[in-house]
């Protein structure tokens, strides 16, 4: 009997690939990983914001990656995109360059570095089917015991609230099932607990333009999503009213950073990525205690201020890069994590947000 060798390779190399994917489903939410630089305890108490990492579920990521490029099944990106994406590599080495710890800066290039392989996965990260949704499903019921009960994971909620966004939005997408309306209050409930008012209210949002973003195949179905609003408005005015949740000003700059505008060179390439607290400190006029060291609310700002107008610019490119320069036109994963770049600093400019934003740009309906 001949043994057919390229289907059998085929198998095998695609076993790797879910086990990549089954890696990082289980894990994107996780905040440990291979220690990579900083001084976590610089200030004394350990604050996680000054440390970086490689975090375990990159390992999945270059499971996919190496299982795909061996069965030479991975998508092909055109050159003009390939160009942009050294270019944007490029483009941070600067910034990491004009940086006040370099040295540190340009470790986070490894991160956007492994993060950018997964433009190559194609639809491995549809989380569409019994086998994936059950997989995110744990790794996002896991994610939130583990930082409610567990560990102190806060500064992830917020990766949290989304990755149930999403889970939602491609939930809508399938057909009906047994336990598909326990999943759906499961995911509000997790979007709820993040107590992100802006979190909350985007995924409101999509929610409520459902139509807008179902696929053809499903653009005509009653609207799946109306209990699952109701159970979200019900949780959000009960957090407001118990004062849990407050309202916010994302956008609020802490005064103490006013001196980094002493310097075009900070407004053009920033202070360097992962440096904020310490810069704050420096800037600051009085020496503030740990307590008082924290990020701003809004994620652009956060990169405005590490990476400067050159990093905004290229992260921009960065998230809309499928639509530029690529046949993709589905504008929902751009627009959603662009909304998520404004309202929050977990992604873009923290090393679980860095890998788990990129997977998912990469994804397409």
């Amino acid at each position: 009997m001949k043994i057919d060798i390229k289907n059998y390779l085929y198998h095998f190399f695609q076993f790797f690939v879910y086990f990549g994917l089954f890696i990082f489903l289980l894990l994107f939410w996780f905040p440990k990983g291979f220690f990579l630089g900083g001084d976590p305890n610089f200030f004394g108490p350990y604050l996680k914001e000054l440390e970086i990492i490689f975090p375990f579920a990159g390992i999945g990521i270059l499971i996919i990656f190496f299982s795909q490029f061996f069965s030479n099944t991975q998508k092909k990106l055109s050159y003009l995109h390939l160009t942009f994406l050294l270019l944007f590599l490029f483009f941070l080495s600067i910034c990491g360059y004009f940086s006040l710890e370099p040295k540190k800066s340009l470790l986070f290039i490894i991160l956007w570095a492994i993060s950018i392989l997964a433009f190559s996965f194609g639809d491995v990260f549809s989380i569409f089917g019994k086998n994936k949704r059950n997989i995110f499903f744990l790794g996002i019921l896991a994610g939130y015991f583990c930082e409610k009960y567990f560990f102190n994971f806060s500064n992830l909620s917020d990766i949290l609230g989304a990755s149930a966004i999403l889970a939602i939005v491609f939930l809508a997408q399938e057909e009906k099932f047994f336990y598909k309306i326990f999943y759906l209050f499961f995911y509000v409930w997790v979007i709820s607990e993040t107590q992100n008012f802006w979190l909350i209210l985007l995924a409101l949002i999509i929610f409520l333009s459902e139509k807008l973003w179902l696929t053809k195949r499903n653009a005509n179905k009653i609207p799946l999503l109306i209990l699952p609003i109701l159970f979200l408005l019900i949780l959000s005015f009960w957090g407001i009213w118990n004062q849990k949740i407050l309202i916010e000003n994302i956008f609020y700059i802490d005064e103490n950073i006013f001196g980094f505008f002493d310097s075009l060179k900070n407004i053009f390439f920033g202070i360097g990525q992962g440096e904020y607290l310490i810069v704050l400190q420096k800037f600051s006029k009085e020496f503030l205690i740990p307590q008082k060291l924290l990020l701003p609310k809004s994620g652009i700002i956060l990169t405005f201020f590490e990476l400067g107008i050159l990093g905004i610019i290229n992260i921009f490119l960065f998230i809309f890069s499928f639509y530029f320069f690529t046949s993709k036109k589905n504008l929902f994963f751009p627009l959603f994590f662009l909304s998520l770049w404004c309202i929050s600093p977990d992604f873009f400019s923290t090393p679980n947000g860095i890998l788990f934003s990129a997977v998912f740009l990469s994804v397409d309906f």
